[in-house]
């Protein structure tokens, strides 16, 4: 979150608007808006971690408006289940866009997520139809119930963006 106060007021890099950074021995320059991008996307792993899926889904949303990002739109499509919010849920990863190259990994990034999410969703939406109708109240509870124990359904970190590369 400091940092995150830190990009707000414009301090971040010393003022300017990229830095340069390395990873696996390559430079690359990462913007402002991607490094705050990366961190609203941290930041909302660590929330749904401590089961604060209000606050998950504020730091999935503002990173989202900063850039689209498949990775974040899983976490997103996550939260909103673990709160009972299916069919917004449902929304949400069908947006996910499978041939938008959006990490270091190229397309495919974010297809463990995806395919989790998916199946998190159909596992939800059968178990709902088995019960009958039931609110949103009800529906978060049968989710906590029916997936909340199991840590295969977590959240993933998100990946960096897109970088630069630059010469070595």
């Amino acid at each position: 979150r400091h940092k995150l106060y830190l990009i707000q007021q414009g301090l971040a890099f010393n003022g300017k608007r990229t830095k340069t950074a390395r990873s696996q021995g390559k430079k690359f320059q990462v913007s402002v808006e991607q490094e705050a991008t990366r961190l609203l996307g941290n930041l909302g792993w660590a929330l749904m971690q401590q089961n604060n899926y209000i606050e998950a889904e504020e730091a999935y949303r503002r990173a989202l408006c900063l850039a689209p990002d498949n990775n974040k739109m899983c976490n997103l499509g996550i939260c909103l289940m673990k709160q009972g919010r299916i069919a917004e849920a449902k929304e949400t990863l069908h947006r996910v866009k499978p041939a938008v190259t959006d990490g270091p990994r190229g397309s495919d990034s974010h297809l463990k997520a995806y395919e989790r999410a998916q199946q998190m969703l159909r596992d939800l939406e059968s178990e709902m139809m088995n019960k009958g109708g039931v609110d949103r109240i009800e529906q978060s509870r049968l989710f906590e119930a029916f997936l909340g124990s199991s840590s295969i359904w977590q959240p993933q970190p998100c990946k960096d963006q897109i970088h630069t590369s630059l010469p070595p």
